[in-house]
């Protein structure tokens, strides 16, 4: 029997980081201040938050939320980091799994994207 997961959207995806953040900043007291520091760091770092969901939903078999959590990696790629290589591979790993789940209009909205940062490069180049 396949294991089910508590976190079945992008919502609960959510709720579970809010939640996440929420019992790591009960830790911000703690006697340790190294551990305390990690802590809060980790609370505010929305990539890590991501990464630990794409870890639960990759051992829970749920492609298409791994898909999702890539896509939001790559949309901070591509915005906080101005990362277009990180952003795509994101992108197209994102779109192999939405595929093979057959999840069309996750698969088409992420060829948009990576269409986008094609044009938005070619833009580039054409200008420098």
């Amino acid at each position: 029997m396949r294991q089910t997961t508590p976190y079945q959207t992008p919502a609960a995806v959510a709720a579970y980081r809010d939640d996440l953040a929420a019992r790591c900043s009960l830790t911000d007291g703690a006697e340790d201040p190294a551990q305390s520091r990690v802590v809060t760091t980790r609370r505010h770092d929305p990539e890590a938050l991501l990464v630990e969901a794409l870890g639960h939903f990759t051992s829970a078999r749920e492609v298409v939320r791994q898909a999702e959590c890539l896509e939001a990696l790559g949309e901070i790629a591509e915005q906080r980091r101005g990362d277009p290589n990180l952003a795509i591979r994101c992108y197209e790993r994102a779109r192999q799994l939405a595929i093979a789940a057959d999840d069309r209009a996750l698969s088409e909205r992420l060829a948009r994207r990576l269409d986008a940062i094609a044009t938005h490069g070619d833009v580039q180049r054409a200008a420098s």
